[in-house]
């Protein structure tokens, strides 16, 4: 068996709660993006014969800091919880106004933080998106919403990863 390969046609819109401070609301929709069981985390006989990551939930993981109920819910042990500290959106938010973070909780090292910016970088890249987007009229800009683009199929993705989740620690 295969990663899952299909695609679908998308038509992106925005969805204000994913760009919302942390908050449950927010958190519970980043969260809810992750696969239930071993978090991405999969052994599979053929592609990943020892314990391997999907590309996917790491670059998910680089933009949002799981909750430890999360964790635990996704069998995560609670004694590393503070790898999962990393988040682009956390820091976001800290760096407009440091109240919604007091004393910086949650936020990551600096190094963690470059990393996730450019294995953010090499992600995209490697990707290459080369969906056509049209241009707004009347500026040089475009929005990315409101056209078809042909996706890989996430929902997939995750239940493919959940059927190969391992929670263990390699």
């Amino acid at each position: 068996m295969q990663a899952p390969i299909g695609n679908k046609i998308e038509i992106f819109e925005y969805n204000q709660t994913f760009s919302l401070e942390p908050s449950d609301i927010s958190n519970a929709a980043w969260e809810d993006l992750i696969p239930r069981t071993g978090k991405g985390f999969i052994k599979h006989p053929m592609l990943a014969p020892q314990r391997s990551g999907l590309a996917v939930t790491h670059q998910l993981h680089c933009l949002v800091r799981y909750s430890f109920n999360t964790l635990i819910i996704h069998g995560a042990n609670p004694y590393t919880y503070y790898q999962y500290q990393n988040s682009l959106r956390r820091a976001y938010y800290y760096a407009i106004d440091p109240t919604i973070l007091p004393g910086r909780s949650g936020l990551s090292r600096p190094s963690h933080i470059r990393h996730c910016i450019d294995f953010l970088r090499q992600s995209i890249m490697c990707n290459a998106d080369t969906n056509v987007e049209p241009g707004i009229p009347g500026s040089n800009g475009v929005s990315g919403y409101g056209f078809p683009k042909v996706c890989r199929d996430y929902e997939s993705v995750k239940q493919w990863s959940e059927k190969w989740s391992d929670n263990g620690v390699s």
